[in-house]
């Protein structure tokens, strides 16, 4: 087994709703431009996160190596609110130092808040238990 670190942004106003929308894009996400028959996304038939289409999906049950594999989160309540690039940098830095926070795949997802002029939102981030190529 490898571990990948992941961030994804999320943009909504409530940290819980933002939360399982992340895990949701990360399990589904996909061009839903097409509206293809078997789709299984969020936005196509609304169904929630289950191990049995992760399994489905990917074939190996949680190693997407994304928030997905999360069952909660963290508040990086320091941080306050940063632009989106300065989250970017703040969870590369906490990654770096092995913060205990989000340090394993089997620990929550840190999140900090975003905001800039054009964007809103949440950055998850952490270490997804991924498959090793």
């Amino acid at each position: 087994m490898a571990a990948t670190f992941f961030t994804h942004f999320c943009p909504q106003s409530d940290i819980d709703n933002a939360f399982d929308i992340a895990r949701n894009d990360a399990l589904y996400s996909h061009a839903c431009d097409e509206m293809e028959a078997e789709c299984m996304c969020l936005a196509c038939t609304a169904v929630d996160l289950s191990a049995t289409y992760t399994t489905y999906t990917y074939d190996h049950t949680g190693t997407t190596g994304t928030v997905a594999e999360k069952t909660s989160y963290v508040l990086i309540e320091e941080a306050g609110i940063m632009s989106p690039d300065d989250a970017l940098v703040l969870a590369g830095e906490l990654r770096d130092a092995n913060d205990a926070r989000i340090d394993g795949v089997d620990d929550a997802a840190g999140v900090i808040q975003v905001e800039s002029y054009t964007y809103s939102g949440w950055l998850f981030f952490g270490w997804g238990r991924s498959v090793e190529v």
